[in-house]
């Protein structure tokens, strides 16, 4: 496949490198990009909260102390590295590698 076949399908490399010493022009040609997936709710903790209450007889009772719960959204997020191996212009083989990281928000 030529480079402008290659940049076509995927675009402008984020990154260029020298490749290894060959007999032509050698790059690495580094593509990214980053994936969310699933988004979660997760406990971190609690916080005391003081709250009044009306009873049944609606008169005002004493204050009360409840617990609240604190969330934080936690989210996967998949960051993957495309490298390609360019040689004369035309392409000869890809690397992929792919890291999976938790964010919290």
């Amino acid at each position: 496949m030529t480079a402008a076949a290659v940049k076509a399908i995927m675009g402008e490399p984020a990154e260029v490198q020298p490749g290894p010493p060959s007999s032509g022009k050698t790059e690495i040609w580094i593509y990214r990009r980053s994936t969310y997936g699933v988004v979660r709710q997760i406990q971190t903790g609690t916080r005391s909260e003081t709250t009044n209450y009306r009873g049944a007889d609606m008169m005002d009772r004493a204050a009360q102390s409840v617990a609240v719960p604190i969330y934080v959204r936690e989210v996967d997020k998949t960051t993957e590295t495309i490298s390609l191996l360019m040689i004369d212009g035309s392409f000869i083989v890809q690397k992929h590698s792919a890291v999976i990281q938790k964010e919290y928000q």
